[in-house]
């Protein structure tokens, strides 16, 4: 599989080192979601820099 479909953006893979029971916790709510780790990770650090104030803000799409 091509590396543009697994990372659309061309983003490089963000690897972090967290703690057992976090990792394990993230991953019965990915599996609960029926989303991958990565998807959950996302959707945490976007609400924490959203509470703080730190998020920029969207671009709209192109239509």
């Amino acid at each position: 599989m091509p590396r543009n479909v697994l990372y659309p953006e061309g983003a490089e893979q963000l690897n972090v080192v967290v703690p057992k029971p976090v990792k394990d916790t993230l991953r019965v709510v990915a599996l609960r979601q029926r989303q991958s780790m990565s998807q959950i990770v996302s959707v945490v650090l976007e609400d924490y820099l959203r509470r703080r104030g730190e998020l920029p803000a969207r671009e709209e799409a192109a239509v």
